[in-house]
């Protein structure tokens, strides 16, 4: 069993070593390749635990060398928290995961250094070691996932589409990472656990390896701001919301400042560009483009289509190539593939053509299908 053990204990070290160094020579030439680095040094760690674990097997497991040993893996979630907060914010992983880092790492050597000089007190130092990681991990979770929402709702206020940007798998790694944390644990119950834990490991961080290199980042101005805040700036005098040419009834919120007549206007603008050149169309479509093209600037284009329109970008071009193109695509008598479809109405992608058309129909496309092809049989 130990042969087999340390058989792929070495293989999952080498394969991670590779990773890493594929990783940081892999220049993306964008705001990923920070993260590409992140993951490459992360990666190369995870690779040093391994061979760590090797290492053990074959020189044995003193009692205080195995408490070390033990801590050291449990570093390897904060650790791994550098590559997604890499990930989340491309553009601070430098100056701002060192500093943030910077604190915690200086606390794990002084316990790491006095868990080493003090064998009696080496049990204390574990678990005040185990506390700070969750902490800190906890901590390094929540901002994730502020984060990864704050980014998400950038994208549908400013893009039509999200393939290969939206972070949502971030989410469902993050869940096998949690259940990968019990096989670890299991690890010490029987063996053969650990045999399942590198395997599960290996999956894992082929699912982040594959993402990392496909993502595509869209860097947000000031990193957490509407179009609203990124443009207030840029409004003119004449939009300001001290202007009494309010229509009553039609008052909008202290904050939009801007007169409804503006909106209105702009509004007809936005209508009736994207009727007739078909703006929805264009797959690439975001709200910088249809502002350029509609003769105004985005931060309008934001305001009429929240307090006027109350949808997102995303909503309202998706709503409306499913409107005008998709819907009576699938009525037609001539049957088109859902891929057909999708492209044609303008998505990127299938996935997100289904998914937007059950936002606003309230089934897949092929249910829709279905229940026109049944109400023309009963007709």
């Amino acid at each position: 069993m130990e042969k087999i053990y340390l058989l792929v204990a070495g293989g999952t070290a080498a394969l991670f070593l590779f990773w890493g160094i594929n990783l940081l020579i892999h220049r993306k030439g964008n705001a990923m390749s920070s993260a590409c680095d992140a993951l490459g040094v992360v990666t190369l760690f995870w690779a040093a635990l391994f061979f760590k674990d090797c290492v053990k097997l074959v020189l044995g497991d003193p009692v205080q060398w195995g408490q070390v040993s033990s801590a050291l893996d449990f570093m390897a979630v904060p650790i791994t928290s550098i590559y997604l907060f890499g990930l989340c914010r491309p553009q601070w992983v430098i100056r701002r995961c060192l500093t943030a880092l910077f604190p915690y790492l200086i606390s794990c050597a002084c316990l790491f250094v006095w868990m080493l000089v003090s064998e009696q007190h080496s049990r204390l130092c574990f678990v005040l070691l185990l506390a700070l990681s969750t902490v800190y991990s906890l901590v390094m979770l929540a901002f994730i996932i502020h984060s990864i929402h704050t980014y998400h709702r950038y994208l549908r206020e400013n893009f039509s589409y999200d393939d290969r940007m939206s972070m949502q798998w971030v989410v469902y790694v993050s869940v096998l990472f949690f259940l990968n944390c019990l096989l670890y644990f299991l690890s010490y119950v029987a063996d053969w656990w650990d045999i399942v834990y590198y395997v599960a490991i290996v999956l894992i961080w082929w699912i982040l390896y594959r993402h990392t290199v496909r993502q595509r980042y869209v860097p947000m101005g000031g990193d957490a701001e509407s179009p609203q805040e990124t443009d207030a700036g840029r409004l003119g005098e004449d939009a300001l919301a001290e202007d009494t040419g309010n229509p009553a009834g039609k008052k909008l919120p202290d904050y939009a400042n801007v007169r409804v007549d503006v909106l209105e206007e702009i509004g007809s603008k936005i209508e009736n560009t994207m009727q007739t050149e078909n703006l929805y169309l264009n797959p690439e479509l975001n709200l910088s483009m249809l502002a350029s093209r509609a003769g105004t600037n985005k931060t309008y284009v934001y305001q009429y289509l929240k307090y006027c329109k109350k949808v997102s970008f995303w909503d309202y071009v998706n709503n409306m190539r499913i409107e005008k193109k998709a819907i009576p695509m699938l009525e037609e008598e001539k049957a088109y593939t859902i891929n057909e479809i999708a492209y044609a109405s303008g998505f990127q992608s299938p996935a997100t053509f289904r998914r937007a058309f059950a936002k606003k129909c309230g089934c897949v496309p092929s249910q829709y299908k279905g229940k026109m092809a049944g109400s023309e049989r009963k007709a």
